[in-house]
């Protein structure tokens, strides 16, 4: 199921890390939709035909973490509270997805992600070619590894439990 929706039950269907990245990478190619998804609220004025509207973006990363662009929050009782990301500093964009971070705390896929950001922004800044090359770093699902798989190396990296980050460098 491309969109991760839960049909036509909750465990029927999936959504690999991969593929919510393609997804993402081709929305992302489109202007309005970069700038959809980067606001922080949004307001529509009363009509003659509904009343007003205000929609306050749940991604907080948004509001504390630096260059973030946003894209899209998610839960669902398969896959615990998600995040896909994107962020820019310096001309160079990461993008990444934290998948299954918690099923009881919405606010872990945040600090994932932050922690996969600055992995990717500070601690790989050596490693960005091969990023280029490979495409992808996995993090490995459990809460008790330090580092990242990329390539079949171990690179150090704050412990982010079932968290995955296909960080595609721009």
């Amino acid at each position: 199921n491309f969109d991760g929706l839960p049909w036509p039950t909750e465990y029927s269907t999936y959504s690999t890390p991969g593929d919510v990245i393609i997804m993402a990478q081709a929305a992302m190619r489109l202007r309005v939709f970069r700038d959809i998804v980067r606001q922080r609220t949004h307001w529509i004025g009363a009509t003659a035909l509904h009343h007003s509207y205000f929609w306050r973006n749940t991604d907080l990363l948004l509001a504390s973490y630096r260059g973030a662009i946003g894209i899209k929050t998610g839960f669902t009782l398969a896959a615990g509270y998600c995040l896909l990301f994107e962020a820019d500093r310096g001309g160079q964009e990461l993008l990444g997805v934290v998948l299954d971070a918690s099923d009881s705390n919405p606010a872990i896929r945040f600090t994932a992600a932050a922690r996969m950001l600055n992995w990717g922004f500070h601690d790989l800044s050596g490693q960005r070619l091969e990023l280029r090359k490979t495409g992808v770093a996995q993090l490995q699902p459990d809460s008790v590894s330090s580092a990242a798989n990329v390539d079949g190396r171990q690179i150090p990296l704050s412990s982010c439990h079932k968290a995955a980050l296909p960080c595609y460098v721009a």
